[in-house]
């Protein structure tokens, strides 16, 4: 059971997002703080939450490493068509991963702050645009 109320506390899965114009797009995704990510059972879980849930963002953040290779990215999007930004981490703060859907996105722009990375994105569905952040 602790292992389950872990997740709850690290684990943020969103289906929605509000443009500045009140408007609303259903989207799924998942911010997670996975405080270093070696773990295989947690690539596992990735992957799995990814099929089920039909993810199209994943935000990773404080994953204790800035090598990850293509092959692992892949595996977590469970093969879907993702294109990653990999930030290096800043004093404290970890590394951040964050990917998102090329079939269901356009990226307007991807900025790098200090201590976040903003993805502009623009579903292609509805023509929605709203900052991954």
């Amino acid at each position: 059971m602790r292992g389950v109320i872990l997740v709850i506390y690290t684990l943020l899965y969103h289906k929605f997002s509000l443009s500045e114009d009140n408007r609303i797009s259903l989207n799924e995704g998942v911010f997670w703080n996975c405080n270093v990510f070696g773990d295989p059972k947690k690539y596992k879980f990735l992957s799995e939450l990814t099929k089920e849930k039909n993810l199209d963002s994943i935000a990773l953040s404080e994953i204790g490493q800035d090598n990850i290779p293509q092959s692992t990215l892949n595996n977590i999007c469970a093969g879907k068509d993702f294109l990653w930004h990999i930030k290096s981490p800043k004093g404290r703060s970890g590394v951040m991963v964050d990917g998102v859907n090329l079939l269901t996105y356009d990226i307007g722009e991807i900025e790098e702050g200090e201590f976040l990375v903003r993805f502009k994105l623009r579903n292609r569905e509805d023509d929605f645009k709203w900052n991954l952040v």
